[in-house]
């Protein structure tokens, strides 16, 4: 027979957190430890049986950091009689600070734009973000969709030490991680008090103020290497003045190191570095069928790595120290593929093991929601049910991404759950209820009483920042009308805030925008007005032929921006990236076809069948996620052994594109003498 404690144990978590926010937020006096633990669910039963116990007190603690990370507002009230008492000390939930101001309220053009701009981050380090975000969208609006615009944006952070980064700066505790400089062997400890996640030439960086050398510094966010430790220890508010002044200077020193490359006509490196670049140099001044470009840079280290990447299509004039890394990465990217392969680290010659045919690519299975998902989806039932009357469980299934099943044992305790009466115990008014013989006989789900909370819940500060940068990287991609509609969503977002000292810090995440790219916007535009596009293509072996279009959907991945669209000479749907077209153009003629639902697109090659062997350095692991890599065992001096599946061997070109003398193609062998032929054909412009 189970034990006691076993089945009290059992009570999931979200079950007793939401408990105690409802009694938080009924309570206006507020509620001390004692009253909150000897009669709110989830608490009770063990406070009967044992007290408050260690266990029960560090539960306790855990549920208000809980509380906090989810943006909910949990205010303390010293008690008058005995200050600094904590045994006395009382909590509540300000109802106002908590909910969405019943004076911001969002059209349904603006809330399918908040829902599109939620999406963007829906892979990465921030997809809890995301998914709570989206949650909290559809508690504020009915019938969100975002698909009729037929673009996806992608801004999701890989790397995995923003979720830390990010908890850190919300709730401002001083953070430890180790920090890997490029010239140096060891990662370097560092503690400091996070301040703003920024994105700027399409690379995250850390905003923080460095408590060993009591100045502010900008950090990479993909040279943090391993975990970050979150402090208990509270950093000065003042420390968030320092972030604009930073962010100004990290441009003005962008501004002030200057590369000169010179690109071939038509190529990637071209599409990509043109609308980086300033005016274009003197044509004469590079040879038939190229042109030189003048860059600018952040960071010299990170840009030898991306023009490594294009290999003979681009050739660095100056500086010379940037020069001379592009060939040092070159040579390094030959010497690991070539005839035998060697051991990154040992310098040992393992043979790669033979890599295992998959008849597809793996699908993905959804999320697990987690405990404090399951919070904010309790949350956001209510409102949205209160809006919408009967809803057949299904549908809400769907509308919140939940498994129908799942679902219905939340909606089962969200009829029974409630708030301590005046008597301390859970009185049948104080509950919230709802039609049992609908939800049992015709699985439709209707709220007859609703206690404490009946409006949507307020974005915590990083859910809102993520949304204001989500919404101002769609404007580029948006008709003038719809482009309104997305600043006046972020202008309305911004002043529901994130909490009272929001305002004070300012936003949580921010990105400097990317120029502009013509393309992007003549592609939206043409799947906005139902028409075809024609464009040259250069495919993966180098043939370049002309296309005809009907555009389906636009979505961006870490490899850039992939259409995906029905190929009339191909009489078949195919993905074609954008960086590889030229010419395009919006054709008069009308397309037949829908645009592809937004949040359903996948982006890769539209056939793989060729599973390849690879080691990639741990740091490299969130540059070539677009490619899927299944990591197939324990890191060793720094690097994992993988696995992909690929389109094609040249594809493997690609992978080894995102990240230089940092993946290394093992098998199968005509994929890895693409790489060194690639590599060969590169050091050739440099006569190396």
């Amino acid at each position: 027979m189970a034990t006691v404690e076993s089945q009290r144990s059992r009570i999931p978590g979200e079950r007793r957190v939401f408990s105690l926010v409802l009694a938080l937020v009924a309570s206006t006096q507020g509620a001390t430890k004692h009253e909150l633990l000897s009669t709110v669910y989830g608490y009770a039963d063990r406070y009967r049986e044992r007290g408050a116990d260690e266990a029960l007190e560090r539960q306790f603690e855990r549920d208000k950091e809980q509380l906090r990370a989810l943006g909910i507002p949990l205010e303390t009230l010293d008690s008058p009689l005995e200050s600094g008492n904590n045994q006395l000390t009382r909590y509540r939930i300000s109802k106002q600070l908590m909910l969405v101001p019943d004076d911001i309220r969002f059209t349904a053009k603006e809330l399918g734009l908040l829902r599109l701009a939620a999406l963007a981050w829906r892979e990465g380090s921030l997809t809890a973000e995301s998914r709570r975000s989206a949650m909290k969208l559809e508690a504020l609006g009915a019938g969100l969709d975002v698909q009729h615009l037929g673009i996806a944006p992608r801004l999701g952070i890989s790397e995995p030490a923003a979720a830390p980064l990010q908890r850190g700066i919300d709730e401002r505790r001083v953070v430890e991680f180790a920090y890997q400089l490029p010239d140096r062997d060891t990662p370097m400890a560092r503690r400091v008090a996070p301040l703003r996640l920024h994105r700027a030439e399409g690379r995250w960086h850390l905003v923080a103020f460095d408590l060993d050398r009591d100045e502010p510094r900008v950090f990479l966010l993909s040279r943090v290497i391993g975990a970050v430790r979150l402090s208990v220890e509270a950093f000065d508010e003042g420390f968030f003045a320092h972030v604009d002044p930073v962010i100004r200077k990290l441009l003005e020193r962008r501004d002030a190191q200057r590369a000169i490359v010179r690109v071939g006509s038509g190529s990637i490196a071209e599409a990509r570095l043109s609308a980086r670049a300033e005016e274009p140099l003197d044509p004469a001044a590079g040879r038939a069928g190229e042109h030189e470009l003048e860059l600018r840079t952040l960071d010299l280290h990170e840009l030898a790595t991306e023009l490594a990447g294009y290999g003979d299509e681009v050739s660095v004039i100056a500086p010379q120290e940037l020069r001379d890394a592009v060939v040092t990465r070159l040579r390094l990217v030959r010497a690991q593929h070539d005839q035998v392969p060697i051991d990154p680290a040992a310098g040992a010659a393992p043979a790669p093991r033979p890599p295992k045919a998959r008849a597809a690519r793996d699908v993905r299975r959804q999320d697990v929601l987690t405990a404090p998902d399951r919070v904010v989806l309790l949350l956001s039932l209510i409102p949205y049910l209160m809006e919408h009357g009967d809803t057949p469980l299904a549908e809400l299934a769907r509308t919140f991404d939940i498994d129908a099943e799942a679902l219905r044992a939340l909606i089962e305790f969200l009829g029974t759950a409630g708030v301590p009466g005046e008597t301390r115990t859970y009185q049948d008014e104080d509950l919230f209820d709802i039609d049992w013989e609908a939800l049992e006989t015709d699985d439709v789900v209707r709220l007859t009483r609703v206690v404490a909370v009946d409006d949507a819940p307020r974005f915590s500060a990083g859910e809102r920042s993520a949304l204001i940068v989500g919404l101002h990287s769609l404007i580029p991609l948006l008709p003038e009308a719809e482009g309104a509609h997305a600043r006046s969503a972020a202008e309305k977002l911004a002043a529901v805030g994130g909490g009272a000292q929001a305002g004070e810090r300012g936003e949580a995440i921010s990105a400097t925008a990317d120029p502009e790219d013509e393309r992007v916007a003549t592609i939206a535009s043409a799947i906005e007005s139902r028409r075809r596009v024609a464009f040259l293509y250069r495919d993966l072996r180098g043939n370049e032929t002309e296309r005809i279009v009907e555009p389906l959907l636009l979505t961006q991945a870490s490899g850039g921006w992939y259409l995906r669209g029905y190929c009339l000479a191909r009489g078949a749907e195919r993905n074609f990236l954008l960086d590889s077209m030229r010419e395009l153009r919006r054709l008069a003629e009308s397309s037949d076809r829908e645009p592809t639902r937004g949040a359903e697109a996948t982006v890769g090659p539209s056939e793989t069948e060729l599973p390849a062997v690879l080691r990639l350095r741990e740091t490299a692991v969130p540059r070539a996620a677009a490619f899927s890599p299944r990591v197939q065992g324990e890191a060793q001096h720094g690097w994992v052994p993988a696995e992909v599946l690929l389109a094609h061997p040249a594809t493997a070109v690609r992978l080894v594109q995102t990240a230089p003398a940092d993946a290394i193609v093992e098998a199968p062998e005509q994929a890895r003498r693409a790489v060194r032929d690639w590599a060969d054909r590169a050091l050739a412009r440099y006569d190396a």
